[in-house]
């Protein structure tokens, strides 16, 4: 699955104290979310690459095997959350 951000969604990428950050907040009036490590890890993988559960293993250095499924079911729950999109095939 690939997946796009919403264009309804305004996103900042930065570092924080504790490494990568990512600001998101839904237009025109969604609650502002920040995530921080591995969820903002996920999402950038999601936003630019074509496999981002085979970045995450290779960034993390776990096999695919061990963290598909949770990295899935957290992608799915960005989708649900408006914070990503399936992009179309």
């Amino acid at each position: 699955m690939t997946y796009r951000i919403p264009r309804l969604l305004a996103w900042y990428i930065g570092e924080g104290d504790s490494g990568l950050e990512v600001f998101l907040m839904p237009l025109p009036n969604g609650d502002p979310v920040v995530l921080r490590g591995i969820a903002a890890l996920i999402w950038v993988a999601a936003t630019e690459e074509p496999d981002p559960v085979a970045t995450i293993a290779e960034a993390t250095r776990q096999a695919r095997e061990e963290i598909e499924t949770h990295v899935l079911a957290y992608l799915d729950e960005l989708v649900v959350g408006g914070l990503l999109e399936l992009a179309a095939s």
